[in-house]
């Protein structure tokens, strides 16, 4: 007798475990879903911000380009770097676009780290010849930013 009951018990304890586990199975369910809903809707975003900032590259934009410019920003030209705010960034870029129109540009190779970091390499043709382009944003409180842009004559 005390074998059946030890019996009983132990199937009770399993049942008992296995009605509480699915009863969080739905709810793990919406947790693990809406998880990777919020991360498909970050990745979309930095995707959102590459491809604009490959357009106003492709069409010489200074104005559409500082948008995506951190309040300080990192401008190299083949190798001789300066920092700037973002309207005179948006004078010097305006001034590198008048020298250099833009035949097209073509994004290469792009990346990130686990600190947040996000860059991007690309080909930016000109009359004058191509220029190696590269650029790193970081995270701010809202969203990703330029915080360094170099082009380097290839």
């Amino acid at each position: 007798m005390e074998r059946v009951e030890e019996r009983l018990t132990v199937s009770y304890l399993v049942l008992s475990f296995s009605w509480h586990s699915y009863s969080y199975a739905p709810m793990m369910r919406q947790v693990v879903f809406l998880s990777f809903f919020i991360i498909a809707l970050q990745l979309n975003a930095q995707d959102d911000i590459i491809a604009n900032i490959g357009a106003a590259l492709k069409t010489s934009s200074a104005k559409e380009l500082v948008k995506y410019c951190h309040s300080s920003v990192e401008i190299q030209e083949n190798g001789v770097s300066k920092t700037y705010n973002k309207p005179q960034a948006e004078i010097i870029l305006k001034a590198f676009f008048e020298k250099n129109p833009s035949r097209g540009y073509r994004k290469v190779h792009e990346g990130s780290s686990n600190e947040g970091y996000i860059y991007s390499i690309g080909q930016f043709s000109t009359d004058n010849g191509s220029y190696r382009v590269y650029y790193l944003l970081k995270k701010g409180a809202d969203t990703h930013t330029i915080h360094t842009i170099s082009f380097s004559k290839e």
